[in-house]
């Protein structure tokens, strides 16, 4: 997908934007496996992943990303967000990420 190359090590940083973060979960929702998988790793990767999980609209990004990952990939979204649950449980948008789980009953919170 010509988009996502050209969004290519930008994600997380457009995923903090308003309307940038809607282009980015359009992009892990209407684009395969493959390239959700890249789009994630990204984001996992980036300087300040924990950041992304306190953010007002990349929290809509992770959630997004959640639905679509898979395997080795949903495991490393899995642990950043595990890492990080002491200070997302204070953070507004952080609870909303913790609720995604609590609604699938996936980890205990």
């Amino acid at each position: 997908m010509q988009l996502v190359r050209e969004l290519q090590g930008k994600i997380a940083s457009l995923s903090c934007n308003k309307y940038a973060s809607n282009v980015v979960e359009k992009c892990l929702n209407e684009s395969g496996e493959d390239i959700s998988s890249q789009i994630v790793m990204e984001l996992i990767t980036s300087p300040n992943p924990s950041m992304l999980l306190i953010n007002p609209y990349a929290n809509f990004v992770i959630q997004s990303a959640l639905t679509v990952s898979t395997g080795f990939v949903y495991e490393c979204l899995l642990e950043m967000i595990s890492n990080n649950m002491s200070s997302m449980r204070s953070n507004l948008y952080g609870k909303k990420i913790l609720a995604w789980f609590e609604k699938r009953r996936i980890i205990a919170i």
